[in-house]
């Protein structure tokens, strides 16, 4: 009760049948190694490959030891992993967190979620008219990033421009 051969193991067995049986061999032979290896594997095999990587007598506690290294190296690992991912961040998020901070500097009151709309709208709704130039900036910030014509990359320019409206209001506080 064989079932009918398939597309592919039709065509090769139609073509050469000694390279159906050399493949279903291989495949055998790929299947008893990883059962050997895999389904064998016990205590014997386990000191045998800590004697190799340099355990002399091998016992419950080097087993211990080697685990709690293990352990302790990828957690190593993935909070080293986990410091760099930190740093790359999107482009227009590092400088809505600079806008942001410059803001409070201002003693404009921002949260962490809000778009450059809603920070043009408190600034106005905090400073007052004076703000108008800060406020119109953040305005074109929201365009550049969300409109039609948005940027992929913030333009530096722009920054800089803000930063120069900020200093001059800082003044003007003063």
């Amino acid at each position: 009760l064989q079932p009918r051969p398939g597309l592919v193991v039709g065509a090769l067995g139609t073509m050469s049948p000694e390279l159906l049986a050399r493949l279903r061999s291989g495949w055998e032979l790929v299947n008893n190694r990883w059962n050997q290896w895999v389904l064998n594997y016990s205590r014997v095999h386990q000191f045998e490959l800590l004697q190799q990587l340099g355990v002399r007598s091998p016992q419950w506690q080097d087993l211990a030891l080697l685990l709690a290294g293990l352990l302790a190296s990828t957690g190593l690992a993935g909070a080293a992993w986990a410091w760099w991912d930190r740093r790359r961040q999107d482009p227009w998020q590092r400088l809505l967190a600079r806008v942001r901070a410059t803001l409070l500097r201002l003693q404009v009151p921002v949260q962490a979620h809000d778009p450059p709309r809603t920070l043009s709208r408190t600034t106005r709704a905090t400073l007052g008219p004076v703000s108008a130039s800060i406020a119109e900036l953040l305005e074109d910030l929201d365009r550049l990033h969300y409109g039609p014509q948005a940027l992929h990359r913030p333009p530096t320019r722009w920054w800089r421009t803000f930063a120069r409206s900020c200093r001059q209001m800082k003044h003007l506080q003063r």
